[in-house]
């Protein structure tokens, strides 16, 4: 006795990183939103589009203009924009961000808001690294770091939004394992939050 072929097509599940460990709820008044970018929303667009121009401090040279036509490819309307771009600008210069994006020693390769795609199970895990390092020694990776950027203003303290958004961080340290060819322990998950000036390993 045998299965007749099935006539649908059959579809992998699809999940992002960035939805695991979430609670599904959707609360009411989210439902009535009105629809568009919220100024969190534009404030996090175009922030992840300027630092995907971002390599290293001692090589970012876009000017204002540039960075504000950066800003129109993402979202046309202009509101908030001069504030979002005065503090990008600040976010260059606090402690932190300059401590751990200084270019450091050694070999070390940037990928910035690149996509990816795996299997993982039956289902079709896709989403989008905001920073990747890889160190190189002897012609091949030897380890590397998945960066996450948090624009938003943090609503809960940080070693909470830290748990919230593990899952993800284990899934994106697992898929950057899989692409480089290296153990898991080889490969650093973290977080940094701009609004706090604050790097948090996970």
């Amino acid at each position: 006795l045998a299965f007749a072929p099935s006539q649908k097509r059959r579809e992998l599940e699809r999940r992002s990183p960035s939805e695991l460990g979430h609670d599904e709820t959707v609360k009411t008044e989210k439902l009535f939103e009105r629809v568009g970018n919220t100024p969190s929303q534009r404030r996090g667009s175009r922030f992840h589009r300027w630092f995907e121009e971002f390599e290293w401090l001692d090589n970012f040279a876009r000017t204002d203009d540039e960075l504000r036509a950066l800003a129109l490819e993402v979202d046309r309307d202009t509101v908030g924009l001069e504030k979002d771009l005065a503090e990008f600008r600040a976010t260059l210069n606090k402690t932190n961000f300059v401590k751990y994006f200084t270019r450091p020693s050694g070999d070390v390769r940037v990928s910035r808001e690149r996509r990816f795609r795996r299997l993982v199970g039956h289902a079709l895990q896709s989403g989008s690294f905001d920073r990747v390092l890889f160190w190189h020694e002897g012609g091949r990776v030897v380890k590397a770091e998945v960066l996450d950027f948090k624009t938003s203003k943090p609503e809960a303290d940080l070693e909470q939004r830290r748990e919230h958004y593990r899952p993800q961080l284990e899934a994106y340290r697992e898929a950057v394992a899989a692409i480089a060819g290296l153990p898991r322990e080889k490969v650093q998950a973290s977080l940094f939050f701009i609004e706090a000036d604050e790097y948090m390993p996970i």
